[in-house]
C-alpha cells in the first residue's frame, strides 16, 4: 500500500440524480478517493458488499424499494458494515430532518448544495478517527505478538 492508499477513503455515493452523483464522484476522486455509485439502495448494497466502503454518502429521497433513512437501516443491520459512517444528502436539513437521519442510523446530516469544503471536512475527520482505530488495532495485535514471543 502506498502513502496515497493510507490517506483515501472508501466511498460510496448513493444517489438517484446521476448528475449529483457524478458530480459528486469527480469530486471525492480529485481529492484521493476510493468511489462507487449506486443509484439505489438495492445496487448499493450489492456493491458495498464487494467494496467494504468505510464512508457512504445516501440521498434521502431515494425512490426504488428503500427510501434513504430505510437503507441507512439497512447497512447498520449488515454484518461487518454495522460500523459504516453514514452521510445523509438532503436538500432539506430542518431540525425535524436532522432528528429523522439520526433516529436512522446517520452519522451526520450534509445539506445538498454545501460548501465542498464542509465535505471535505467531514471526509478527513472520518479519515483521522479510521486511521486512530487502524494505529490501535496494529498495537495491539504488536502487543499481543509480543507476549506470545515472551512466552
Amino acid at each position: 500500500m502506498n502513502d496515497a492508499d493510507k490517506s483515501c477513503l472508501r466511498v460510496l455515493i448513493v444517489d438517484r440524480c446521476r448528475e449529483t452523483s457524478t458530480s459528486m464522484c469527480w469530486l471525492l476522486e480529485k481529492w484521493g478517493h476510493h468511489v462507487r455509485v449506486a443509484h439505489d439502495g438495492v445496487a448499493a448494497l450489492e456493491i458495498a458488499g464487494a467494496f467494504r466502503p468505510q464512508v457512504v454518502l445516501i440521498d434521502i429521497t431515494l425512490e426504488t424499494r428503500w427510501d434513504g433513512c430505510q437503507l441507512a437501516s439497512q447497512f447498520r443491520a449488515l454484518s461487518g458494515l454495522e460500523q459504516v459512517y453514514l452521510i445523509c444528502m438532503s436538500a432539506y436539513a430542518t431540525e425535524a430532518d436532522q432528528r429523522r437521519s439520526l433516529e436512522a442510523g446517520f452519522n451526520y446530516l450534509l445539506p445538498k448544495g454545501t460548501d465542498p469544503q464542509e465535505v471535505k471536512s467531514v471526509l478527513t475527520a472520518r479519515k483521522a478517527t479510521a486511521g486512530a482505530r487502524v494505529s490501535r488495532a496494529h498495537a495491539v495485535a504488536e502487543n499481543a505478538a509480543s507476549e506470545v514471543r515472551l512466552n
